[in-house]
């Protein structure tokens, strides 16, 4: 999903992760389920952070997104 302009897409999902996206300051812009049924075309253009924490798996990722 990187670059992304309007949504996230992400394959292999498990269906249990909660995610968190923050923007550089770390605010947060999302926060819940089921990220690819929102739209961020109001976001401005630069640089989010997804934190992916999946309750299965026991794992906390964070990755790095522009957003154009």
């Amino acid at each position: 999903p990187n670059p992304f302009s309007t949504n996230l897409n992400f394959k292999n999902l498990q269906g249990d992760e909660t995610m968190l996206l923050v923007n550089t300051l770390g605010q947060v812009i999302y926060n819940g389920k089921n990220i690819e049924n929102q739209y961020f075309s109001h976001l401005h253009p630069g640089v989010y952070f997804l934190k992916i924490n999946s309750e299965k798996t026991k794992t906390l990722q964070t990755i790095r997104l522009i957003k154009e």
